[in-house]
């Protein structure tokens, strides 16, 4: 090899390199964002079921500050925890921007049918990127919309 075949070699790894990179940051950002609005969404429906199965009421409470949520039996949430999770950690390393839940409170009831006793969203951010879970009352199935803070993040 000579010195200008193995600049030549170099030089288009750094080309390639400089494509990829952003490529894979946002691959990265797009799926802890996937996979957090999927265990929201799952622990949600999981969270109705179980109020469906044992006949009474569970709460899904929310920390935005932390990026936490617990179900828990009772319609305050006082009772048995049957699920903490905190989506600030490894594999998700989201944010939760916002949690509204309609006549305030400190979170969502699912009554003893599965179904939310109120609407309620949860807004999570990773990066640029962010996504509102809606959970409406009377519906089990939360619907997800998506939303980029930064310009051309697409």
């Amino acid at each position: 090899f000579t010195l200008i075949e193995l600049l030549l070699v170099v030089a288009i790894l750094g080309v390639v390199s400089a494509i990829a990179i952003p490529k894979f940051a946002r691959a990265t950002i797009n799926y802890r964002l996937d996979l957090a609005v999927s265990r929201l969404e799952g622990d949600a429906v999981l969270a109705g079921q179980w109020a469906r199965s044992a006949g009474e009421a569970h709460m899904m409470t929310f920390d935005a500050e932390r990026a936490r949520y617990m179900i828990a039996v009772g319609v305050d949430g006082r009772g048995a925890t049957r699920a903490a999770v905190d989506l600030s950690a490894s594999p998700y390393a989201c944010a939760m921007d916002s949690v509204t839940i309609a006549g305030g409170g400190d979170g969502l009831v699912f009554d003893g049918f599965g179904r939310p006793a109120a609407m309620a969203s949860v807004t999570l951010r990773v990066g640029g990127r962010s996504r509102t879970v809606v959970l409406s009352e009377g519906v089990a199935r939360p619907e997800v919309s998506e939303r980029d803070r930064a310009a051309g993040d697409r």
